[in-house]
């Protein structure tokens, strides 16, 4: 069952699919046109409204990254894919962002295997080319780095 915080729950706000996606994309053009603060208070409230709707969560992730905060990046993107509501498109924007996280963090590797991921999710997908850039270009900085000339 999924979990829902009681004020949704007594408004009947979680029923409807629509609210869900409608605060996903209120979030996002906020986030999109830099106002932070105002996206990332939509982005919780998705997740008090739904915890498994993944969009709020890599929402939060992506204001992470905006901070750069890598670490709380990939803990919020891991949470989304965590989330039983993931599509295709979704799952790969997920483990996207991670990888971006990870490469934040300094992890090379994790990042390149969550870029496949991303790939893999979704090959046809909006994020597969961009994760598909991304790992090759992390890959070919770990070759040179491992294994200098």
């Amino acid at each position: 069952m999924t979990p829902v915080h009681p004020i949704s729950r007594a408004l009947g706000l979680v029923q409807d699919p629509r609210l869900l996606w409608f605060m996903a994309e209120a979030g996002l053009a906020l986030h999109n046109a830099r106002q932070t603060d105002r996206a990332e208070r939509v982005f919780r409230a998705l997740t008090l409204l739904s915890a498994e709707e993944p969009l709020g969560w890599l929402g939060l992730a992506k204001v992470a990254l905006d901070r750069e905060d890598g670490r709380e990046a990939a803990r919020l993107a891991t949470v989304g894919i965590r989330c039983t509501r993931q599509t295709r498109s979704t799952r790969s924007e997920s483990h996207f962002v991670l990888g971006r996280a990870q490469a934040l963090q300094g992890r090379l590797k994790d990042a390149v295997r969550s870029m496949e991921r991303a790939v893999n999710a979704d090959p046809k997908g909006v994020y597969a080319a961009f994760a598909s850039e991304a790992r090759e270009s992390l890959q070919q900085f770990l070759d040179r780095r491992d294994n200098p000339v």
